[in-house]
């Protein structure tokens, strides 16, 4: 069983097999122990259960990130389990590979990722020419 923890935004998210929460949290680094320890308590799964620790290793908050980092490398350690990085974009794209991705950044531009654009920035005006383009060219593959 594995715990995918993401802090790279706010808030904290947890996932664990097909069940997931999001904590409200001002203060990650403060919030993030409880958070885990109430999630693997409503779900009845003890600590020992778990064969990997997946942390999200962006894009997002750096903060945040090296934060979840810190704390998945605690845990497995005490737990003798590997720690797994799991990128954003990967998730998005696993379920729907021809997904155009754009998370917003929090400082005015977006993260951006696509089959068509390596991970990036851009501003809302970028993102909004890209994914018509992305957009347009799905629809072109797809006439018969």
């Amino acid at each position: 069983m594995i715990l995918v923890i993401n802090t790279s935004s706010n808030g904290i998210d947890l996932l664990l097999d097909d069940k997931f929460a999001h904590f409200d949290a001002e203060k990650q680094a403060i919030a993030l122990p409880n958070a885990v320890n109430d999630f693997m308590n409503q779900n009845n799964v003890k600590m020992s259960d778990l064969t990997a620790i997946g942390v999200i290793v962006g894009p997002g908050s750096f903060t945040g990130i090296r934060m979840g980092i810190a704390y998945a490398k605690g845990l497995a350690i005490g737990l003798n389990v590997p720690v797994v990085p799991v990128n954003v974009f990967e998730l998005y794209m696993y379920e729907t590979p021809n997904a155009f991705v754009a998370i917003d950044s929090g400082r005015g531009d977006f993260f951006v990722a696509s089959p068509q654009h390596k991970p990036c920035t851009m501003t809302i005006d970028e993102v909004e020419i890209e994914q018509m383009k992305c957009h347009r060219q799905l629809d072109t593959n797809h006439i018969i």
